[in-house]
């Protein structure tokens, strides 16, 4: 299906019914949450990522990645310093300042983080941490989610593409856009004239158009505008939290 050409209202309603498959490209702490989301509601869904042996711990049903509900940490505040074993944005509730995946306080000071032996207890009467593999669990189980280390020939099967690949910022503060160059390649190899490809990754203005969009057009052939459809929606995920806003 030429999604360019189709009405936004059947668009919607084929998506729900799995005729129009979704390719999402990183299957990390954005990706996954988008996937399992969309494959819970009915959308066919391949997740694609270059690492085999998370591939094989997400097909087993285990994923690596916990997620705790929106309703967990209900008066947090997000930190911009990172926990230095999990890698995630710290968060504080009230005096407490603590890491949300490994869930050990933490002492903040002049922009460093010292992991303490302390474990933080959420004040909530339920555990969520394990809703990511449910939700991971149900998808594998109804058919809708598939899981690929190929991103060409999964991208040649798919009507959307959504690149949710990691830009870090580098050690001089630059973004590394390694993997978002070797995202856009493997997508153009197997890109079609209707697709349409959806830049979630945190990236820089202009980098949508000026590298991925290039790199499409180089790989593929086709023309960004006219032969496939190209767009940046803002990337707001805050890690570990990530489901409650999607």
């Amino acid at each position: 299906m030429n999604v360019l050409e189709t009405p936004a209202n059947r668009i919607t309603t084929q998506l729900q019914c799995g005729k129009i498959p979704v390719c999402v490209v990183g299957m990390g702490h954005v990706g996954l949450p988008l996937a399992l989301l969309l494959a819970n509601q009915g959308t066919k869904v391949i997740g694609c990522d270059k690492n085999e042996q998370f591939l094989n711990e997400l097909q087993a049903g285990r994923s690596p990645i916990v997620e705790h509900s929106k309703n967990l940490f209900p008066s947090s505040k997000v930190l911009g310093v990172t926990c230095p074993n999990c890698g995630v944005r710290i968060l504080a509730v009230g005096r407490e300042k603590f890491c949300p995946s490994c869930m050990r306080s933490v002492v903040v000071s002049s922009g460093s983080v010292r992991l303490t032996t302390r474990m933080h207890r959420a004040g909530t009467k339920s555990d969520s941490s394990h809703e990511m593999e449910d939700l991971l669990r149900r998808a594998l189980a109804s058919g809708n989610l598939e899981l690929s280390d190929d991103t060409s020939s999964s991208v040649r099967r798919s009507g959307f593409v959504v690149i949710t690949v990691g830009t870090p910022i580098d050690s001089e503060k630059r973004p590394d856009t390694r993997a978002l160059v070797t995202a856009s390649k493997d997508i153009g190899r197997g890109l079609r004239k209707g697709t349409a490809v959806i830049v979630r990754s945190t990236v820089s203005v202009g980098t949508t158009e000026g590298l991925v969009g290039r790199i499409l057009r180089e790989e593929s052939g086709l023309v960004p505008g006219m032969d496939f459809g190209l767009a940046h929606v803002p990337e707001t995920t805050i890690e570990e939290i990530g489901r409650a806003h999607v």
